[in-house]
């Protein structure tokens, strides 16, 4: 195998070669340089523009904020329940037996008691016999659970909701007592219980 020898054009050849590979290097680095920049640029001013902390551009909540905040209106929550969370009057001569519109209470009545319920009161017979008292037109309570209106005088069923739509004098007389002397009755909302219960 004999060695090629190589001549003078070779050799220039060869120089011009090694010159615009150098060329084309130090072309494509430039370039990387100035997309390095540019995104440099690009970043720091998008970060710029976000405003000062704590601004209305960029606000900084601390928990502490945040929790004053919450008692704050938790308090004008209280106070606001606090002077008309009741509802309206009872009727006049009865006890108001109502507790509030979220608060459930159970009733033990007897024999001969009435219950009557103003606006928006929840009502659930739970043992006894009782009946509904219809309103100043007559009108029935509606029975949420069957979703029927049950009648002045009809049979309340055991365990279902009873929804008073306005405060027209409807409400439920007990007729009998559940095996203990009792009918229990849960109610949601104001109400009066009349004859009032022997203490």
């Amino acid at each position: 195998m004999a060695l090629k020898r190589l001549g003078r054009y070779d050799v220039i050849e060869r120089g011009r070669n090694v010159r615009e590979r150098k060329k084309r290097s130090f072309t494509g680095r430039k370039i990387g340089w100035m997309i390095l920049v540019l995104i440099f640029l690009v970043t720091t001013a998008y970060a710029d523009s976000g405003g000062v902390p704590g601004s209305a551009d960029d606000p900084i909540v601390t928990k502490s904020y945040v929790d004053e905040q919450i008692n704050a209106a938790k308090e004008s929550l209280k106070q606001e329940l606090g002077a008309g969370g009741g509802g309206t009057n009872p009727p006049a001569g009865g006890i108001n037996g109502g507790t509030g519109p979220s608060m459930l209470t159970v009733e033990k009545l007897v024999k001969g008691q009435k219950i009557i319920a103003m606006e928006g009161t929840e009502l659930i017979v739970r043992s006894g016999t009782a009946k509904v008292i219809a309103g100043e037109k007559g009108d029935g309570i509606p029975d949420v659970t069957e979703g029927k209106d049950v009648k002045g005088g009809a049979v309340v069923p055991l365990n279902h909701l009873l929804l008073v739509p306005r405060s027209d004098g409807r409400g439920l007389s007990i007729e009998n007592s559940g095996s203990d002397g009792y009918s229990y009755v849960m109610i949601r909302g104001t109400y009066s219980v009349t004859p009032p219960p022997a203490q």
